[in-house]
Parts: C-alpha cells; structure tokens; sequence
C-alpha cells in the first residue's frame, strides 16, 4: 500500500539525467583542485578550484607512484575506473562512488580515447 507512494517520492527526488555507471579513461589533475574523466563519451567534470566539486572527492584513494603521469609537480594524469554518478545533460559527475586505478597500458591501447604522450 505505501510501496507505490515511497517510490515515486524517490524518484521525484532523483536528479533527472542521473545515472549510477563505470566509466574507465583518463583521470586528470593537472593543477590542485581540477579534476575530470576523460572517457570513450567525452569529459566528465569531476572538480573545479574554487568552485563545482562532486560528492566523494574527499575519498579519493592516493594514487601511487605506479601509475601516475607527473606532468605539474605531482599533478598529472592517470587511468582509471570510476563508478560514478553523472549527469549526462550537463557532464558533471555528482558523486563518486569508487575509484580504481589501471595500468597506463590500459588507456594507452585503448582506441577509444584519445593519445597521451608519457611526459
């Protein structure tokens, strides 16, 4: 009886073009606090300094020294997984459910996303 009722208040309050989803591709932090997703469908907006920051920036996992191309001091870009949810109207990601990083080889073979040059 209040099944139907509970549900439709969920959905009401879900943000319209927001979608739980993995996206694998480019991790990039060129400079403190920029951070996107470069994938097979575009750019997803992760962090902006000083102002748009998607929910579970803050629990980031570090990196390593493996995996991560320093291109700025420490910053730089790397490949990885992310289960995200994004808004696909806008490209921004709401929140971060997960990362995990991947070999470069990984995103250097893949022909869907666009070439990096090992600086």
């Amino acid at each position: 009886m209040f099944r139907l009722p509970f549900t439709f208040a969920i959905l009401l309050l879900t943000p319209i073009g927001t979608l739980a989803e993995t996206r694998c591709g480019w991790l990039d932090n060129p400079t403190p606090a920029n951070y996107w997703l470069t994938d097979a469908d575009g750019e997803w907006l992760m962090e902006v300094q000083g102002g748009y920051s998607a929910e579970g920036m803050d629990d980031l996992p570090d990196y390593g020294a493996g995996g991560w191309v320093e291109t700025n001091g420490s910053y730089g870009y790397g490949c990885a997984c992310l289960d995200l949810d994004v808004d696909h109207a806008t490209g921004l990601v709401i929140r971060i459910r997960s990362l995990a990083p991947l070999p470069l080889e990984k995103c250097w073979s893949d022909p869907a996303l666009p070439k990096r040059v090992l600086r």
